[in-house]
């Protein structure tokens, strides 16, 4: 099962840009996480194409699993 964190930014512009992180590690340090995207918001890390971001909206880890059907 494949996982991925994502984190959800909202830009300038109001509109939504997503950084994923593929395999991330099983136990999130959430305090550490917050401190990274407070450097992330505070340094402009991240231009996007409707400037810079502004708000974190949510992070969350998503499972994709991925099945075979026989034909």
């Amino acid at each position: 099962m494949a996982q991925t964190l994502e984190t959800q930014l909202i830009n300038y512009d109001e509109k939504t840009a997503t950084v994923s992180i593929k395999n991330p590690i099983e136990t999130v340090d959430i305090q550490a996480f917050s401190a990274g995207m407070d450097l992330i918001l505070s340094t402009n890390m991240y231009l996007t194409p409707g400037g810079s971001i502004v708000v974190i909206r949510c992070s969350r880890i998503v499972e994709r699993n991925t099945e075979s059907v026989e034909m």
